[in-house]
């Protein structure tokens, strides 16, 4: 009995190993048909003819092949596979050799925006905890990564390279660029003048409907083209509407639509809208008009107006100054832990004088724009507000005429000849202006007026620098779209047509 055992083993050992060793000659095609239990086979020596289906046949069914003898074999073309080559990736082992990436993120996959190989771009949720966030990678099998992502630590802004080697050697570099996703998209423009030089109120509204809707369009940044812009703060920097206008009804018709979507929108008066001493007077006659008087109050109450209704939409910490007489109120606020600098006109309150010709010594005038504007503000900026990411916004560019620094009506004539200020002169104001806005943390500047487009950088012989936008005029549809980071403010800014 034991005997006749040993005989049934022995059989059945040199039948395996025949299984595992084999030597097949063969016609194009048919080693398939050939080989016995592919599953097992290890030394396989192959005579004849083969093509591409017969190399993948042995990529694909033969997981143990270890010794392949092809020398006595004729390579035949088949379809697109040329005659005298072995197929590329034939001889893997896997189907799948591509050098091919998936980065998660805690388990999840991270949204990302792929446009090379090179670049791939991960917007983490800005309340990631970064330094416990894990990252981890799925590849083909039989490739490897370097680094391993489980090991490597994430921080804001880092570029990453992973070198990705697939089973047969060839390797692909993929670059990953890790960001917090506290971007934010504000449209600047200017000058709306609703009822003024023939400016349709529906041509108007579409504009202001296309930025609501901005995402809904095909706009992009450059330089952050894996980020969709969608609206979420609106500034529309003077001139407002028509000459001494003013009326909120006026300019709700065209710009409602805006805060009714949830959007914060912040507007600020120009010259157009705020009555100087001697606007539109040529004479040397001195003092405001009562309808002038009317007209301030009117445009105050629509920037006000907006100011309440975008506290509700995320503007916090508004801070109006005040200068004690006939008020000009220029402001600032804080949105998505960015501080805004809305300076009206300008920062400098211009020089009246108001005659009681009834009782000349009720007569109000007022000379000294510095003691009540512009020494709070610089305080501010000095300590509450250094370390605030800035965006600054007024109605006059650096560059505009020196007539509007000055307030000068049609006649070349303004009590601010006479101011007592410190900065009683277009060049004084100017450098004082721009002063104050390098004190701020990576400022930028906006501003309208000239209805024409335009940027320029204002570099100090100290090597700091800020770039001046002057927004187009709106009732064409020209635009800034800006790039914003919380905490850190502008990182691209795009002129747009809507």
């Amino acid at each position: 009995m034991k005997q006749y055992i040993l005989l049934v083993l022995l059989i059945c050992t040199q039948a395996i190993v025949a299984q595992k060793a084999q030597s097949v000659t063969i016609e194009a095609g048919k080693l398939s048909e050939s080989v016995k239990n592919s599953e097992q086979i290890i030394t396989l020596k192959v005579s004849g003819f083969m093509d591409a289906r017969d190399f993948f046949f042995l990529r694909d069914n033969c997981p143990n092949l270890a010794n392949l003898d092809i020398k006595n074999v004729t390579i035949l073309k088949y379809g697109d596979y040329p005659a005298g080559r072995i197929p590329d990736f034939a001889l893997s082992r896997r189907t799948n050799t591509e050098n091919w990436l998936e980065m998660r993120l805690n388990g999840t996959i991270a949204p990302t925006s792929s446009f090379s190989v090179t670049k791939k771009l991960f917007l983490l949720d800005k309340k990631t905890n970064l330094s416990t966030a894990k990252l981890s990678a799925t590849i083909p099998e039989g490739a490897s990564i370097s680094p391993d992502p489980s090991k490597v630590t994430i921080s804001d802004g880092a570029k990453i390279n992973f070198k990705v080697t697939s089973e047969n050697g060839e390797t692909v570099t993929y670059q990953y660029t890790f960001y917090l996703d506290n971007f934010f998209t504000m449209i600047v423009g200017a000058d709306s003048e609703i009822d003024m030089r023939n400016n349709s109120v529906s041509a108007l509204q579409e504009y202001t409907k296309k930025i609501i809707n901005l995402h809904n369009y095909s706009y992009s940044y450059s330089d952050y083209s894996f980020i969709k812009p969608k609206t979420s703060l609106f500034i529309m920097a003077g001139d407002m509407d028509s000459d001494r206008g003013g009326q909120l009804s006026t300019f709700d018709n065209v710009f409602k639509q805006v805060t009714d979507a949830g959007i914060p929108m912040i507007t600020i008066y120009g010259n157009h809208d705020w009555d100087p001493e001697y606007w539109g007077n040529d004479g040397n006659d001195e003092g405001y008009t009562y309808t002038g008087w009317q007209s301030n109050e009117r445009t105050w109450n629509v920037v006000n107006t907006y100011i309440e209704r975008s506290k509700n939409l995320g503007v916090s910490d508004v801070h109006v100054f005040y200068s004690g007489h006939d008020e000009v109120y220029p402001f600032v606020f804080k949105f998505k832990n960015v501080r805004f600098y809305m300076g009206q006109n300008y920062w400098f309150q211009p020089p009246y004088y108001v005659p009681n010709p009834i009782a000349f010594w009720e007569s109000r005038e007022f000379y000294s724009p510095d003691d009540n504007i512009i020494i709070p503000l610089t305080n501010k900026i000095n300590s509450e507000w250094k370390n605030d990411a800035a965006v600054w916004v007024q109605h006059y560019p650096l560059n505009c005429a020196d007539k509007w620094w000055l307030n000068e009506n049609g006649g070349g004539y303004s009590l601010s000849k006479h101011a007592r200020g410190k900065w009683n002169t277009a060049a004084k104001r100017r450098e004082k202006t721009k002063e104050m806005i390098r004190a701020t943390k990576n400022p930028q500047f906006f501003a309208g007026h000239n209805h024409s487009e335009a940027i320029y950088t204002h570099t100090h012989t100290d090597g700091t620098s800020f770039k001046e936008y002057i927004a187009g005029y709106y009732p064409t549809g020209r635009v800034f779209m800006v790039l914003l980071r919380e905490g850190i403010g502008v990182v691209e800014v795009k002129p747009i047509q809507l």
